[in-house]
Formats: C-alpha cells, structure tokens, sequence
C-alpha cells in the first residue's frame, strides 16, 4: 500500500520568500506553529518545535531550495508510533498574481496518528495565511 500522504494547499497573499522565512526563522515559526522552535535551517540541521509545552516534535531539514522549497522530517519526541524522523513534510511554493500557492505533502504518517495531522495542518496553514495577513505583508505580491 502506498502512502499518498496528507495533501493541502492554500493561497496566501504574500511573496514566496516572505513564507519560506516562516519555516526557516524560529520567531516566525512560533507565530503559527508551536509555543517555542529551535531550527538549524541548513540541509541536515535540526528542527526542534514544542507545540504545547508537551508535544515535541524533532527533526531535519533535507533540501532547502530558497523561497521554492523545504523538505523536513518530523516525529514525536518520545514516540514509539511515530518517532522523530520518520515521516516527511514536503512544502512547494508557487507564485501567482498577488501572493503564493503553498502545497504542502505530509507523507509516511501512521494511520493511528493521521486524523491528528490533518487536524493539524488543517488549523495551522490558515493560521500561517492569517499571520502574514496581519504583518502588513498583505499586498506585496508574488515574486
């Protein structure tokens, strides 16, 4: 069986390179995913995000390709079912008139813990669209 993953997309109106440093800058990670995040943003540099104070989620990055796209693994700290490293978030960044379509594939997922990343990108990709709305970068265009 393969694994098509967890798929979403989103149009966001800001410039690809805008976006790209919310997934590379740790302060700006934090806007919108997570309580707290240390990140390496280097090909094999660490990913660190505590989500709530009690879910922590480890990885690396493996391909940094600026302002289009970002592959990182992502796991629990502590997890037996879907421990650091063993699934894959792949995020695309395509510029359109006024903004940026962001695709993004979370693949490797176990089927007991899917349900909680849908959810999750689900309430968090908005909240991404919603913060660089708010930043006074709404109205920058693509790049």
């Amino acid at each position: 069986m393969s694994d098509v993953g967890i798929k979403r997309e989103i149009f966001i109106e800001a410039k690809p390179s805008t976006i790209f440093s919310y997934f590379t800058d740790a302060a700006k990670l934090r806007l919108w995913l997570g309580q707290q995040a240390k990140l390496e943003p280097a090909e094999s540099g660490r990913i660190e995000i505590d989500m709530n104070g009690h879910d922590i989620v480890l990885g690396t990055f493996k391909t940094i390709d600026p302002y289009e796209r970002i592959v990182f693994t992502w796991g629990w700290k502590g997890s037996d079912v879907h421990p650091p490293g063993s699934s894959i978030v792949d995020i695309a960044l395509k510029p359109d008139a006024g903004g940026t379509w962001l695709h993004l594939q979370h693949s490797s997922v176990p089927e007991s813990e899917r349900e909680c990343h849908e959810d999750g990108w689900n309430r968090n990709l908005p909240q991404l669209r919603d913060v660089l709305t708010n930043d006074g970068t709404i109205g920058q265009g693509a790049s």
